[in-house]
């Protein structure tokens, strides 16, 4: 039995029961829940499943995250004689920070927009898996990739920055 109402919805199933089983005690009812609980509990699955994919999602962009770090500290590491160079040549601090950026950056920004063409050509295939999101929806795709660029931006900027306040003379005679 489905019942609507604009009150209690537990008030209503317990005067549902005790009317039914007044007109035939031996009236049995094996549950009794709302329209919402009972929806609630057939998209647990799909609920937990896009909780674990969101998991993983920031687990990736975290790795990916360490990972530019990585490169971009190594290709500092790699450069600070050069960096030196600049530096006491009369290069400013930030156009250092934006040359050791751009070099980590470029991939990310290519890998971005390859990334976004397939997504789009693939939404067409997981439309059966989205649920209240269109599979061309701009905010999904533009706030994923804004998210993916921001964390690059920041794991670049670090190294870059720390490489920017080298001693020139210390890294003309650190080779």
């Amino acid at each position: 039995m489905v019942a609507r109402t604009f009150g209690d919805p537990e008030a209503l199933a317990v005067e549902l029961l005790t009317t039914a089983r007044a007109w035939d005690p031996d009236f049995w009812a094996w549950e009794t829940k709302t329209m919402e609980r009972h929806i609630g509990a057939m998209l647990l699955p799909a609920q937990m499943s896009a909780a674990v994919l969101s998991a993983f999602a920031v687990i990736a962009i975290l790795l990916a995250a360490i990972g530019l770090y990585g490169i971009v500290n190594y290709a500092v590491s790699r450069r600070v004689r050069e960096i030196g160079i600049r530096i006491s040549l009369g290069a400013d601090r930030g156009s250092v920070v934006r040359m050791l950026m751009a070099t980590g950056l470029r991939p990310v920004l290519i890998g971005s927009i390859v990334g976004l063409l397939v997504a789009v050509a693939a939404s067409r295939f997981l439309a059966g898996l989205l649920f209240g999101v269109s599979t061309t929806d701009a905010w999904t795709f533009s706030g994923t990739t804004a998210l993916l660029v921001l964390s690059s931006v920041v794991a670049a900027w670090l190294p870059a920055r720390r490489a920017s306040r080298v001693d020139p003379m210390t890294a003309l005679r650190s080779e």
